[in-house]
């Protein structure tokens, strides 16, 4: 089952973030739902942060869609923030469908790529 909790974070400078914590399954089913809301959530503010901690799964949908909303963000100009995108099983997926890489693609510069998973510091 797929669920998002939202919310709206101080950081430590002031800075008001839009947060959104996901659990579950993210897929073909729940795609739509999860596109509406990043778009809603990125015109209301900007810096938004999609945590994937609870994520037990994801599918070819959901890397594709946040490969391309991390492109659209930055378009925007604002900041798009994928957490706790290299857990156990979400890096299996990654690995799985293909999305895993060393350098960002062409349509973004390496330190962009969701997918390049330079240790720790990215998780």
């Amino acid at each position: 089952m797929f669920e998002i909790e939202k919310k709206t974070v101080t950081s430590p400078t002031g800075e008001q973030r839009l947060h959104y914590q996901v659990s579950g399954t993210i897929d073909i089913e729940s795609i739509a739902e999860l596109k509406r809301l990043l778009l809603e959530g990125l015109s209301s503010s900007e810096h938004l942060v999609l945590d994937w901690n609870a994520v037990e799964d994801v599918d070819f949908t959901a890397l594709q869609l946040m490969c391309a909303f991390n492109i659209y963000a930055r378009e925007q100009g604002k900041i798009f923030e994928l957490k706790n995108r290299f857990t156990p099983p979400i890096s299996e997926a990654i690995r799985r469908l293909g999305f895993m890489r060393e350098t960002g693609c062409s349509k973004e510069r390496k330190d962009h790529c969701l997918w390049v998973n330079s240790g720790a510091a990215k998780a």
